[in-house]
């Protein structure tokens, strides 16, 4: 498989390494100031490309592979909405290409996604806990909260019919609104990414909780969505190739 990857800090580097470990090919990679590298003949002959950028850029670097007709792999976050995310789902149909979207590409942390889910759904019966996220990430991180923590909280909401709202939590802020969920969100040294969502009643907490340990199961998840995205059409999940229910 021949690859362009656009993107190339420590999430690139790190997908690089695991895409060369099974065998494939990286044809073209593209950092930030290098837009003449769009240009290259080299882009028109990856089987995919895989784009791990800023929020600044990730929306327009998307738009752009798309029209060319290429298969996309994105696990940039910070800028998909959930309007945004519909844009792209229904470019797909229109124009029957593929994008394969992900706020994480962790296996495991996915798993945690499918038992938020879960747990949430159970909980819309307790009313007496109350929902809260924690996430922390190191202090390169530029998007606060984490693209995975505000899909916890997406999650959360559409399968627990007592909320329907988050917000960021900063020290200091006002208490939040009983419908609302809140996330608080660290940066601390070279933290890879824990990801904790807790119930909390005045008897007793119920938690989940995920902590990466290196960026390696992050790079294998991509590979894998790149290595599907080239066999696959459509608006593309990990929950579709990990063979997780979502209902």
């Amino acid at each position: 498989m021949k690859i362009v990857l656009i993107g190339y800090g420590r999430m690139g580097h790190a997908i690089e390494a695991e895409a060369l470990r099974r065998g494939h090919t990286i044809l073209l990679t593209i950092d930030k100031d290098e837009e003449v590298k769009f240009l290259s003949p080299l882009l028109s002959q990856a089987d995919v490309v895989v784009e791990f950028t800023g929020p600044a850029t990730a929306e327009a670097n998307c738009k752009r592979i798309l029209d060319k007709g290429l298969p996309l792999v994105s696990g940039s976050t910070g800028f998909m909405t959930r309007d945004l995310l519909e844009e792209f789902r229904c470019l797909c149909e229109e124009r029957e290409c593929t994008f394969f979207y992900a706020s994480n590409f962790s296996p495991g942390v996915n798993m945690l996604f499918a038992l938020n889910r879960q747990l949430a759904s159970m909980m819309s019966a307790y009313p007496d806990y109350q929902p809260a996220i924690h996430e922390v990430h190191h202090t390169h991180k530029l998007d606060k909260p984490s693209g995975t923590a505000v899909s916890l909280a997406n999650d959360l909401i559409d399968n627990n019919r007592l909320y329907s709202d988050w917000s960021l939590v900063e020290d200091g802020q006002s208490p939040l609104l009983s419908n609302t969920i809140g996330i608080s969100a660290d940066r601390e040294g070279e933290v890879c990414g824990i990801h904790e969502v807790c119930y909390t009643s005045q008897i007793d907490k119920i938690s989940i909780r995920h902590e990466a340990f290196s960026r390696d199961g992050f790079a294998q998840g991509a590979v894998m969505a790149a290595e599907y995205a080239t066999t696959h059409r459509g608006f593309l999940s990990m929950a579709e190739l990990l063979g997780i229910k979502q209902g």
